[in-house]
């Protein structure tokens, strides 16, 4: 939690409003805690953990849109883990070891997912995920 939380935070609130943001990461990071032994089982717990704040996300976001039209635009364009890589590295501006670490991936699987980004959007959606500075 102490790792990620403002990570995941400014994810939330890309994604959603502050306060379902503040709700998502609050329910997952619950979640998780309450399976921890079973995380801990796996090779990449913080990919269980990243999956499980994308769920607490979507389901908030059927009742509430928070998000720029840029990033709707890439959640409609991008399978989900790509249009997650590309907010973290383009809206959030994350290093793509971080991004990795952070959604439980190694880096050449990131790598990969930003550049299928790069070349499945054009260049003006990247430009605008990177206008909008994200809730802090």
């Amino acid at each position: 939690m102490q790792l990620h939380r403002h990570h995941y935070l400014q994810y939330a609130q890309t994604r959603l409003d502050e306060a379902a943001g503040q709700a998502a990461v609050t329910a997952a990071f619950d979640a998780v805690a309450c399976q921890w032994d079973v995380y801990l089982q796996s090779p990449h717990p913080a990919s269980g953990a990243w999956r499980q704040l994308r769920a607490q996300i979507h389901t908030r976001s059927r009742e509430i849109d928070g998000s720029t039209p840029a990033v709707v635009r890439l959640y409609r364009s991008l399978p989900h883990d790509t249009a997650d890589a590309a907010v973290l590295r383009w809206r959030m501006r994350m290093a793509p070891e971080a991004i990795a670490d952070l959604m439980g991936l190694d880096p050449p699987a990131v790598t990969v997912l930003l550049l299928t980004a790069q070349r499945q959007l054009p260049a003006t959606a990247l430009e605008q995920l990177e206008e909008h500075t994200p809730h802090s």
